[in-house]
């Protein structure tokens, strides 16, 4: 019964977002059975917030993180003969930084976060409809906080692809994104100033986290841990390193555990099991397409006896490069989610700008020891020792890129690396020959709102805050 219910609410956002696509009048004419479709229920809200594939784009029907933060950036080589014969024109577009590289089209990347927006807002909307008593309580603060974090996450994405490197001072002034809030499909839309796109996204985090538990009885749900991951995220992108480091530490002290890469096959194709132990919150990226390769350059900088090397990637043909395997999702899907390696970068990079650079090594010896081979049982990693604050900062960057290749991360560091002249890059590639190049702060490091969107919404860029 509840797979029933389940999928007749389902039915209704689809239409629901089919009206939004389309726009078209003839939708409104339509009357389901609202005691068939419309949630109405604790067990309704909690049912739609545990569809994974929804809400964490889970298998690959419908992936939830946007990939274009991945193709375009310098992780990404497509050799030449596939560039020209195995990808699509809006690929291409992409993986060249086109200026517009999807012209009039609907793009996944921006509509899957706003369909799980629109899920979170179904629920927050109605829930409080349904009174809040002893016997209830549990579940209600649940889904509340379910609710809240997954809305959190899907802005938070559509952030790291459609927004500026935020900048103190002046975020106030640039653009962020739409906040739906609502329901309502046919609200008019308005960008939100960079700022208040931020604020919304901490303030909703931080309710979340009193509302949940410290830890998920599945990894598909939301967690204390999984607000504080995402909260160390997103103020390390806004350069506030002290917040960063807070809830990095934070959720560490609940449970720091490394995967020792030395127990995982490196002949097998997807080594890392589904939720294990270093994930705190699953979520699969979108695959825009399965002709990427790594960056030659990248791929040469894994030393010998590191098992990133062997685990994260395994060679195509001669002269075809080699493929990404490694994900923590334990198959062909793109783990994208939150996990504890990004926290001890992050925390192994906000200690040393906050003049901790004792902390910071001994964050980046941790994780480092745990990827590298064992020889009768002993690391083949030597610890790194005292060294220069801009050479380490250099080397855990570097780390940082090499442990976190296709998580999504890549984008939106070099973003906001791009602000310090100290660690901006000059993105090249070369492509049939001809040279493309994209220097810091590139106005096409913020991908546009798609056209129909801006068709829709004349006045989408009347700034809000």
């Amino acid at each position: 019964m509840k797979a029933i219910k389940l999928f007749y609410i389902k039915l209704i956002i689809a239409m629901l977002v089919f009206f939004i696509s389309c726009n078209r009048k003839e939708f409104l004419d339509v009357k389901p059975d609202a005691s068939m479709t419309v949630p109405s229920t604790l067990d309704d809200y909690l049912a739609l917030m545990d569809d994974d594939v929804a809400m964490n784009g889970a298998g690959n029907t419908q992936p939830l993180y946007p990939a274009m933060l991945e193709i375009g950036s310098d992780n990404v080589w497509i050799p030449d003969a596939r560039y020209l014969n195995n990808i699509d024109e809006y690929a291409r577009a992409v993986y060249n930084w086109q200026e517009n590289p999807y012209p009039a089209l609907d793009i996944k990347d921006w509509n899957r976060p706003y369909i799980t927006v629109l899920n979170c807002n179904i629920v927050l909307e109605n829930l409080h409809k349904i009174e809040k008593g002893n016997e209830n309580s549990g579940q209600w603060d649940l889904v509340y906080g379910m609710a809240l974090f997954h809305r959190s996450h899907a802005f938070s994405m559509l952030t790291s692809v459609f927004t500026p490197a935020y900048e103190k001072g002046k975020a106030d002034q640039s653009a962020g994104i739409p906040l739906r809030m609502s329901a309502d499909v046919g609200e008019k839309l308005s960008i939100s100033s960079l700022e208040r796109t931020y604020a919304r996204i901490i303030e909703d985090l931080l309710k979340a986290s009193e509302l949940l538990p410290e830890e998920p009885i599945y990894k598909t749900r939301p967690s204390k841990r999984a607000c504080w991951a995402l909260l160390s995220r997103v103020y390390l992108w806004m350069q506030n390193y002290e917040r960063s480091h807070y809830y990095a530490d934070l959720c560490l002290e609940v449970n720091d555990q490394l995967l020792d890469y030395n127990t995982y096959s490196t002949t097998t194709n997807y080594p890392f099991p589904r939720f294990n132990d270093e994930v705190i919150f699953n979520c699969n990226m979108m695959l825009l397409t399965t002709q990427v390769r790594m960056d030659t350059s990248l791929y040469k900088s894994y030393d010998q006896n590191d098992l990133r090397r062997l685990l994260f990637f395994k060679a195509q043909s001669v002269g075809d490069g080699h493929r990404f395997y490694g994900n923590y999702d334990g198959t062909g899907y793109f783990f994208a989610g939150l996990a504890n390696d990004e926290l001890y970068f992050n925390r192994a990079e906000t200690s040393l700008r906050l003049g901790y650079p004792d902390v910071a090594l001994k964050d980046l010896n941790k994780i480092l020891l745990s990827r590298w081979k064992k020889n009768m049982g002993i690391s083949t990693f030597m610890p790194y020792g005292e060294m220069d604050s801009k050479a380490l900062m250099k080397l855990i960057l570097a780390e940082r890129r090499k442990q976190l290749v296709w998580r999504g991360l890549r984008w939106p560091d070099l973003k906001r690396l791009n602000l310090d002249p100290e660690y901006a890059t000059v993105l090249t590639r070369e492509i049939n020959s001809k040279l493309y190049q994209m220097n810091p702060n590139d106005r096409r490091y913020v991908y546009p709102v798609p056209d129909p969107v801006v068709d829709l919404n004349p006045n989408l860029y009347n700034l809000s805050n």
